[in-house]
């Protein structure tokens, strides 16, 4: 899937810059972060989406890069009973990611081919990371209806005893 990482600390020259209207932005960065392991060594510079991040936070300032990252794609077997979400201390999680633009081997449906059934979410999203989390068809037709073109899964994590 793809992930991106913004930065809203321009540089005042790059040594190797992004093409105009972006040419205060390198055009690669190495420290960068994601959830979905292991992260390439470069992040690669996103004009399209920097475009858009600096439409939705002016006064637009950010140089947003992306890359593809592996997604634990898995079988609705290894969702566990009811999500967990009949256990006591049950906190509702969704996990919402980009469609997968290369497909999936185990679509969800014929509307959403691009949405695997199930996946493992990344440790770094969640309160409790499941085996496996089914798509969560509601969530991700709500995402859908305001533009966002992505897959959303649910579960319910527990947690431990004598929290709050």
């Amino acid at each position: 899937m793809r992930e991106y990482f913004c930065d809203g600390l321009l540089p005042l020259v790059a040594a190797l810059p992004a093409p105009a209207p972006y040419d205060n932005c390198p055009s690669t960065i190495e420290h960068h972060e994601g959830y979905h392991m292991p992260l390439p060594p470069v992040a690669v510079f996103d004009s399209s989406y920097t475009g858009y991040m600096r439409k939705r936070n002016p006064p637009g300032h950010n140089c947003c890069y992306s890359w593809c990252g592996p997604v634990a794609v898995k079988s609705l077997d290894e969702v566990l009973p009811q999500a967990g979400c009949t256990q006591p201390l049950a906190i509702r999680e969704t996990y919402c990611m980009p469609t997968l633009e290369s497909g999936t081997s185990a679509p969800a449906s014929d509307e959403l081919p691009n949405c695997p059934v199930a996946i493992q979410p990344p440790a770094g999203k969640a309160f409790s990371v499941p085996p496996a989390a089914p798509l969560d068809m509601l969530t991700t037709q709500q995402r859908r209806a305001i533009a966002f073109d992505e897959c959303c899964y649910g579960w319910c994590s527990v947690q431990p005893g004598g929290s709050y």
